[in-house]
Parts: C-alpha cells; structure tokens; sequence
C-alpha cells in the first residue's frame, strides 16, 4: 500500500517537530542528489561487466578520524564501494549521547550533519553506502540523502528482530515504509540502493528464510517507489549451499514482484563473507576470507562485504581492512571461483530446487492471509510463526525454528517451528540433517562455531563430527 505524497509530507512534519535537528526542504534533498558529481552506488554496481565488487564495513565518531579512515581505506585497498558505519546510539535515536559521547562506535551521522557527511564522499571520490542497525532509520534516511548519499541498509524486519527486544514489529514496519516512500521520492532524481540485510541475527540463518525475508523487505520498498534493491545474503560456510542461493536470488526477486503486481526493479546481491566467530590463527582467517570470495565470485554476486584476517581479536585496524579488500579484489580476478561453479553445477542446482521450493512456500503462506496491506501480512506471520528467525531476542519472533547442519555443513531446519512447509520439503531437510536430534545442544552450539576452529575452512573443525 503506497503512501500518499500528501501522508509522507504530514509524517514528515511530525518526524522534524521531535528530531534535534531543524526541518528542511524536501527541495534542498533532491537538490543535493542532483548535483552530484561521484558515481551513484547503483551505478558502480550496475559498472564493470559483473565483476564481483568489494566493500568494507568501517565508522569511527570522529568527522576527522572519519575522513582519514575513509581516504586510507581508498588509498590502500581500492574499495568500489565505502561504508558510513553508524554509531549504536544514533541507532536508537539515542541522539544526545551520540553527541556527547567521546569513544563511539560508528559515525554519529546527525550529530555531524548532512553537510560534513556530504564532504566525506566528496574527499575520497568513492560512493558511500550508510549501514547501521536502527529499527527506526526514518531521520538518518533524511540526513543520508540531503547529504547526497545513495545507498541505504536495513528494513521493518531485518533492523529490528536481529537487533531489538521490544520494539513492537508493526512500528518498525511503518517507519520503514516512510523510508521507502522518502527514498522512491528521491530516486526520481537519483536512483538509490536500497539494501536488505539478509543475515538477521548472523548464527546458522538457513538460506530460504534469509531470502523470504530480503524479498519482502524488496516488497514493501518497490511498492514505495524503490528502483533499486540489494539483497543481502550471508555466508552459511557450505560451498554448494552458498552459491545455490546466490544464484537464486535474481529469479526468485524477480518471479515475486511479478506475483505481487510490481513493477521490475535493478536486483543486486551482496555477500557477506562469515558473519559468525573468526578463528583466531591468521592463517585459518585468511583461508576462510578466500573461501568466501570463492563463493561469492562463483554465485555471481554483486558485491561482497569483506571480513579482516583480526576478527576474532577485535576491532580490526585500517591496515588490515585495506589489506583484506586488496586481498578479495585480487582472488576475485582468478579463475578460481569460476572453475569451481562449473565442477559443482549438477549439485548447485539441485540444491537451488530446494532453497526455491522453501522460500515459495513461506512467501506463499505471507501472501494467503488476504490482507491488501503487506505490512499488516508480514506482522500477522510473525505472530502465527509462519515468518520467524532462529535465536531472536525480539518478542516479536516467536523462535520456535532450530537450524542445524548437516554432514556436508549445509544449514537446516531441525525444528521448523510453525514455518509452513510441505510434508516433501520437511522429509528433504530431514534427510539432509541424518539423525541430527533437537535437544543434543551441544552439538548445535558445535554447528555454529564450526569455522571458528578449522585450520582450513574446506575441513572439517576440531572436535566437530
């Protein structure tokens, strides 16, 4: 259900009249976007003949400190695309500790503004994408865009059950459609990325409910107007498994919005290299790092959201991320990846069969609860369990759905909880899982450190059977 202009606009005063920041024109942000003179991040993923594009993650609270990391990062790694990392207060609309505070954790963006953030890009000539967290991201999509800014993270779903305990489901979806609407608005001048966040809480996230949840949140934005969507897709840690629903991605995007009556949009994928724990010896780091770039270049991301070698020992420094994007980008250009696409089609493909057949079957039970609003749909399948996500903290997701691996380390549905899958597709993940039990929670807690021990990521971990 699309917003009307004049609603936005109504919601737009109401936004400004309790932000810590004055109003300003919508004029001003479309403006902004049309004078810009750095390639668009939809551009840049649209560029380079399908070559796989790399991106770090980096924010600090400082505008200086910023600039500095953003220009070493560009100097030293060559990213294609940089990161607006934002800080976990502004994430919370916690806005006057994000101002007050002097070590955060990401960069406060409307404490420093639209017109500082827009120096940023402009200083390193790379298109900056804003990533962060918030179930509420209504102010930062404001200040992101009058900034110039054209790529977006996050939605209703993906930036609240992964993160929030009490923030009630149907408000986050409502503020993200105002997100939406605001970002289908500006996109008549300059079309923005918006990106889903595919991993949700990032531990043994099966992939079909990774891509449910990606295509809904595609919904909810192309109804607004969106022209472009990113689907975020994390790594499971099975080669097979990985690229299977990569290359799923497109057709399933595509074959939805047409069930759904909207419009063809520009589908991008994005991977996330291993989202859970990093094994501490460098050598198994780095292994895993091209493991990963492996998959995605096989998979025919996109774009890959690149990890560092010091992971599992903190924050990691400006040299390694630059050391790591330059790392990616060069496997990224072999051969590699593309030869092992080809040894393992036959089995891609069957796997692709299965991850299809689930996401249909959740996304079709979404669909038969006959409301003509589809944040009303999303919210009611949370509450009956026919959407959920493993090992939420939110009272909003029942999770009642238990993954597992399988021998092969593919990602399955142990419990299903009340997801609404055939009796076919439950016997496949039962086959697939062997005699794998629901209550052997060592095993589980196991499964989900798998490559955080492994001295190769192609082997099996220590004391994993």
């Amino acid at each position: 259900m699309k917003l009307e202009l004049e609603d936005l606009l109504t919601l737009r005063g109401e936004l400004f009249r309790n932000a810590p920041i004055p109003a300003f024109p919508l004029e001003e942000t479309l403006a902004a976007l049309a004078a810009r003179t750095c390639p668009s991040v939809t551009e840049v993923l649209g560029s380079g003949g399908g070559a796989l594009k790399i991106q770090p993650r980096c924010g600090v609270g400082g505008q200086a400190e910023m600039e500095e990391l953003l220009r070493f990062l560009k100097i030293h790694g060559e990213p294609d695309i940089l990161t607006l990392t934002i800080d976990a207060y502004t994430r919370l609309n916690l806005y006057e500790k994000a101002a007050t505070t002097t070590e955060l954790n990401g960069y406060p963006l409307i404490h420093h503004g639209a017109a500082r953030a827009a120096t940023l890009e402009a200083a390193v000539g790379v298109p900056l994408q804003v990533r962060h967290g918030s179930p509420d991201g209504r102010l930062l999509a404001e200040v992101a865009y009058r900034a110039g800014l054209t790529s977006f993270e996050g939605g209703g779903i993906s930036y609240n059950l992964p993160y929030s305990k009490a923030v009630p489901l149907r408000r986050s979806l409502r503020a993200w459609q105002y997100v939406d609407r605001l970002t289908g608005l500006a996109s008549e001048v300059q079309t923005i990325d918006r990106e889903t966040f595919g991993p949700l809480t990032a531990v043994l996230t099966p992939p079909s409910i990774s891509i449910a949840i990606s295509i809904l949140e595609m919904a909810l934005a192309v109804e607004q107007g969106v022209r472009a969507v990113t689907i975020g897709y994390p790594e499971a840690g099975c080669f097979y498994q990985d690229m299977a629903a990569l290359t799923a991605i497109p057709r399933l995007c595509a074959e939805h919005l047409r069930r759904l009556g909207l419009p063809d949009v520009e589908i991008f994928t994005s991977f996330h290299q291993w989202m859970g724990v990093f094994p501490k010896d460098m050598t198994a780091a780095l292994a895993l790092i091209a493991s990963g770039v492996v998959s995605a270049a096989a998979g025919k991301a996109t774009k890959l959201i690149n990890k560092t070698h010091l992971e599992a020992h903190g924050v990691p420094t400006k040299e390694a991320n630059a050391f790591c994007i330059r790392l990616c980008k060069s496997l990224a250009s072999t051969s590699v990846a593309e030869q092992a696409g080809e040894a393992s089609s036959e089995r891609v493909a069957e796997e692709r069969s299965f991850i299809t057949r689930e996401v249909d079957e959740i996304l079709a039970a979404v669909y038969d609860l006959g409301t003509d609003d589809l944040v009303e749909s999303v919210a009611s399948a949370f509450e009956r369990g026919l959407l959920d996500i493993p090992f939420s903290p939110s009272r909003s997701a029942r999770g009642d759905v238990l993954p597992a691996r399988g021998p092969d380390r593919s990602i399955r549905y142990l419990d299903p909880g009340r997801l609404p899958f055939s009796a076919e597709t439950l016997a496949h993940n039962r086959r697939r899982l062997g005699a794998r039990k629901a209550d052997d929670h060592q095993r589980i807690i196991k499964d989900i450190n798998l490559l955080a021990g492994s001295r190769l990521p192609g082997l099996t971990s220590r004391g994993t059977t």
